[in-house]
């Protein structure tokens, strides 16, 4: 009884494995399984009023590449594990919930799976979907950075170092990162230039990128009011200044911008969505990725997944650390 409580413990720490445990307290690798088998079964937990939903990779051998997680939002507690993201599964897995219980969600933060969206409509009606606004500016990036790359090649002499190129190609290719990070995040003190072999301050250096080109210098302005918008606009007010942006995204003369342009018009309302404030948090999937990192350590230790039953069993265990333990030990 006592080595079952001690091993019961034991895996509550993510890093360990079953193998492990075995060696630990001298009992074979079947026994240890059966121990959590047993003991470990936990049940879904009560729907909350705000639900992050999110997918974690489970391995290229699996039936199904992606399981989904759903989190509670204020709690950061695993709810269920769905062996799979499609569409027509979850619309399955949900229904099995009453209606009532659905009804009493208020919202979901997905990224920009559009099954997620489809899905949350139709088992969830009377909650709201709002898009993690982390995917929305990591396409924002995408987009810049292509404007950015078709800017800089216009200017590759194909040398053999990067120096020997062109100054404009230089710079656009050494500092790309300018067009990505928050400008108060890079470094304020001298920035060496190797080319010149002159030290820049910050300002300078993106004074110079912006002068190389009249389009590029537009796309960084339009891509800084979307970055600034994104950081403070407000749920009651922020929807004309989307629908202006978007306009300008969507005119914009670059084929990058236009589609992500459309891309701010598909998801117009679960970025407006994005802006509520639970309890003073803005909705989003941000604080899940210590879950997330404590699920790829349990997946990484588990030297290959052959039961997905027992991973999600072990990942809620692990995750939330208060599952109750069947019966007594």
């Amino acid at each position: 009884m006592y080595t079952k409580t001690l091993i019961l413990e034991y895996l509550l720490d993510p890093t360990h494995t079953y193998a492990s445990a075995s060696k630990l307290y001298h009992v074979s690798d079947k026994s240890v399984i059966n121990i959590f088998d047993y003991h470990v079964q936990p049940r879904r937990l009560k729907l909350p009023a705000y639900i992050s939903m999110d997918e974690f990779y489970v391995s290229q051998k699996s039936k199904y590449k992606y399981a989904c997680m759903l989190i509670d939002f204020k709690s950061n507690k695993v709810i269920d594990i769905y062996i799979t993201r499609h569409k027509r599964y979850l619309i399955e897995q949900f229904s099995r919930i009453s209606q009532v219980e659905r009804d009493q969600v208020k919202g979901f933060t997905i990224d920009m799976w559009d099954s997620y969206k489809q899905v949350i409509n139709l088992a969830f009606p009377k909650a709201k979907v709002a898009v993690d606004s982390f995917h929305v500016i990591k396409q924002l990036n995408e987009a810049m950075k292509q404007i950015r790359l078709d800017v800089m090649h216009k200017y590759n002499k194909h040398t053999s170092s990067l120096e020997a190129n062109d100054m404009y190609y230089y710079m656009l290719k050494k500092f790309h990162y300018f067009f990505l990070r928050d400008y108060e995040g890079i470094y304020s003190g001298p920035i060496h230039i190797a080319k010149l072999n002159v030290y820049w301050r910050k300002e300078d250096i993106l004074h110079y990128l912006l002068s190389i080109d009249d389009l590029l210098y537009e796309a960084y302005k339009l891509k800084e009011a979307y970055r600034t918008f994104n950081k403070s606009a407000l749920y009651d007010t922020c929807e004309l200044e989307l629908e202006q942006l978007t306009k300008e995204f969507r005119h914009f003369d670059h084929p990058a911008f236009r589609s992500f342009g459309r891309t701010l018009y598909k998801w117009k309302l679960e970025i407006k969505n994005s802006f509520i404030r639970v309890e003073g948090r803005r909705l989003s999937n941000g604080k899940i990725e210590k879950t997330n990192s404590k699920v790829k350590t349990i997946l990484k230790s588990s030297n290959g997944i052959k039961n997905f039953d027992r991973l999600k069993r072990r990942i809620i265990y692990s995750v939330n650390q208060d599952v109750p333990i069947r019966y007594k030990i």
